[in-house]
């Protein structure tokens, strides 16, 4: 057994015993120095490599023997298959809004396709179906009771449309009522009222002032009520022009007893006393209140229950 080459003398002896040839025999023994070579081949969905055609990555060894039927050569061909991509993006937007998709910008409700190569050269294909929602178009109008200019402390109606959903915010501040109808009182000379809308989730809002004089006027002071929890004339109080800086209303029996007293022109006598439903009669009421610019008016006079 030889691992190395070798030169080797050899004599063959005839059938007499002479030497009848002489030979030289060389051994060569090749070593073990296989070169390895590397090659990657990519494509998109199928290759074909040596007359076969490859749809998912493979790895091909291909080994070449030189002249003494050794492995020399081995060429190892790595082949990377990649895939054409396509996805769809459902999305929506609020009108006046822009989708913005690889620097493509949309504003128009409708089906759209966008065709990339990736990286790899493959196509990437990205299909947009758009929907535009419309913002609400809001309005809204406030009216009053009266004819008259609006003052401080009065309320005012509020009525609102345009979106289909709807609520109201009083200087930034929300009103806990919603819908397309609400009342608030006014507080100040200037009151900022907001109303808001959505559809979907599309919201909007518009904004307007609405100015209110400071007004201290006694405009009508009733005679008489019936609290007959009918909801016609239950309750008494004095109509009053704004909001005064001080009230107070003061009623008294016959007997010159105290049977209700408010500070707040809010707060109005319900016909009772101490828990009691009061006699019908007369009773008289003493009215005094304070204007913002200090003035002062005092009424007072006689009312009469009714049940």
């Amino acid at each position: 057994s030889y691992t190395s080459s070798t030169t080797l003398q050899d004599t063959i002896v005839n059938m007499h015993g002479c030497d009848s040839i002489y030979r030289t025999i060389n051994i060569q023994i090749t070593g073990d120095d296989l070169q390895t070579e590397t090659q990657v081949l990519s494509a998109c969905e199928s290759l074909t490599f040596n007359g076969i055609t490859y749809t998912q990555d493979t790895l091909i060894s291909q080994i070449q023997s030189n002249q003494y039927g050794c492995d020399s050569f081995e060429l190892i061909t790595q082949i990377n298959i990649y895939y054409n991509t396509e996805r769809t993006i459902d999305t929506s937007i609020c009108e006046g809004e822009v989708l913005s998709i690889n620097g493509i910008n949309y504003t128009t409700e409708g089906f759209y396709e966008q065709l990339l190569s990736t990286s790899n050269g493959c196509d990437s294909t990205i299909n947009i179906q758009l929907t535009v929602t419309p913002k609400p178009h809001l309005s809204f109008t406030w009216s009053k009771i009266n004819e008259r200019e609006l003052c401080i402390g009065e309320e005012i109606s509020l009525h609102g449309e345009g979106g289909n959903n709807l609520w109201w915010s009083e200087n930034d501040k929300e009103i806990k009522m919603t819908g397309p109808d609400v009342n608030i009182k006014i507080y100040s000379s200037l009151t900022q009222v907001t109303l808001y809308g959505s559809n979907a989730n599309c919201e909007d809002s518009i904004k307007a002032d609405i100015t209110a004089k400071n007004c201290c006027n006694i405009f009508l002071i009733p005679n008489a009520f019936t609290p007959n929890n009918d909801g016609i004339n239950d309750f008494y109080a004095p109509i009053l022009e704004g909001w005064p800086k001080r009230y107070h209303l003061q009623i008294f029996n016959r007997y010159g007893q105290k049977v209700f007293q408010a500070f707040n022109p809010d707060v109005k006598w319900n016909g009772t006393f101490n828990g009691k439903p009061s006699d019908g009669g007369a009773y008289y009421y003493h009215l005094d209140i304070e204007c913002s610019d200090g003035s002062r008016k005092v009424n007072k006079g006689e009312i009469i229950l009714i049940r």
